[in-house]
């Protein structure tokens, strides 16, 4: 699969950053199919993979337009992802979508930017969000990743989206119907582009309804030795904490090579990344309760400050994920030169939370200002900031 060029606002790319040469060694064995997107590889190679795999890449945020986020622009040089507070017209397509939250899948037709002026894009099929605190926190949960260095998918808020073929409720009331619906609170979720999945036909992964993902579970992370790989690593489960990431099963997350695999059958640019930090900004647990302020604002980073384990507890009901991780010094550090930096921007902050929207959210009754959300997210990072050294 030829790759699409991905370039950041920030300059950041995927492909064709300084990755690391791979050495054809018996360590990684050629693929043994490749089906649907899908690298199927051994075991033992994948688990490679994941030792290999780039988990982070800087940004530099003097030139990162957070209100904008992440951009893909193609061969041309035209972008593949939607202004914010667009209006989206779209044909529905039925298809069987997981997890909890509302959602559906349609073939775009057109598009206008805020100006009511016509989007110069081609798009395929769009999986659209409705209804759901993930319209809000996706995009804040995403952003912050991608600003912060690490992988996310792409939430792009727009104002509207129009579906033609659409029930009132296509999550739920599956199948095409006469006329169109709109929908108003929204968002357009885009993948980010690459080669190849990377999955071991002898690995199955709980909730990921009988399909073949490119997934992987936290404690597969132990597979990394580098030292600044493990400090990464140990960075990316403390941003895990530090949102609440309450819902972390292993098909929340997604083992790519971000290129086509060479002559000899190896990838040479593996890469990891959380796919959908899904119920998060709240509390997480046996009871989820997402984008909650107060729950978020007044929460411990830490279980156990004095030994750094983290504060977190996976919903259990959806099968293995993270919980209470013990985090190193140098993931502690990594993670807090990171949230330092960006808070140092504030500013980039700030246009993460309001190119959300996050003050029309209604929360619980009541709603919370860019403002208010900013000073959390500057409060929780001090519990990591200024936290002692961990002494492991």
């Amino acid at each position: 699969m030829q790759l699409l060029l991905l370039i950041l606002s920030a300059g950041f790319v995927l492909a064709g950053g300084a990755q690391e040469k791979v050495d054809h060694k018996p360590d990684l064995y050629p693929p043994i199919k490749v089906e649907n997107g899908l690298a199927y590889v051994d075991r033992t190679t994948r688990q490679n993979y994941i030792r290999r795999a780039t988990l982070w890449q800087p940004i530099d945020l003097d030139h990162a337009d957070a209100r904008a986020g992440r951009q893909i622009v193609d061969a041309r040089g035209v972008s593949k992802i939607l202004p914010n507070d667009s209006t989206v017209e779209c044909q529905y397509v039925q298809e069987e979508l997981g997890g909890s939250t509302n959602k559906f899948h349609c073939e775009f037709l057109r598009a206008t930017d805020s100006s009511n002026m016509p989007v110069d894009i081609k798009l395929k099929k769009i999986k659209v969000r409705y209804d759901s605190v993930k319209t809000y926190s996706d995009v804040i949960t995403t952003r912050l990743a991608w600003i912060l260095g690490f992988g996310s998918d792409i939430e792009t808020p727009v104002r509207k989206v129009i579906c033609h073929g659409c029930s009132h409720d296509p999550f739920h009331q599956k199948g095409p119907v006469k006329g169109e619906q709109t929908f108003t609170q929204v968002s357009i979720e885009t993948s980010l582009p690459g080669g190849d999945g990377i999955y071991s036909e002898d690995t199955r992964f709980a909730k990921d309804l009988g399909k073949d993902t490119p997934a992987w579970y936290w404690d597969e992370l132990k597979f990394i030795t580098d030292p600044e790989r493990k400090a990464q690593s140990d960075a990316l489960k403390l941003f895990a904490v530090f949102l609440e990431h309450g819902d972390s099963k292993a098909i929340q997350n997604s083992l790519m090579c971000l290129t086509a695999f060479d002559s000899y059958g190896v990838c040479n640019d593996p890469f990891l990344y959380v796919k959908d930090f899904g119920n998060t900004l709240g509390s997480g647990g046996m009871s989820v309760h997402p984008l909650d302020f107060k729950r978020w604002s007044t929460a411990s980073v830490w279980e156990d400050s004095e030994r750094c384990i983290g504060d977190l507890h996976m919903n259990t009901r959806n099968g293995p994920g993270l919980s209470d991780p013990k985090i190193s010094e140098a993931g502690r550090k990594f993670l807090a030169d990171l949230l330092s930096n960006l808070i140092q921007h504030e500013s980039k902050l700030r246009d993460i939370f309001d190119a959300a929207h996050i003050q029309e959210y209604d929360d619980h009754g009541r709603k919370y200002s860019v403002d208010d959300w900013v000073n959390a997210f500057k409060a929780r990072a001090a519990q990591i900031i200024h936290h002692p050294p961990c002494g492991n």
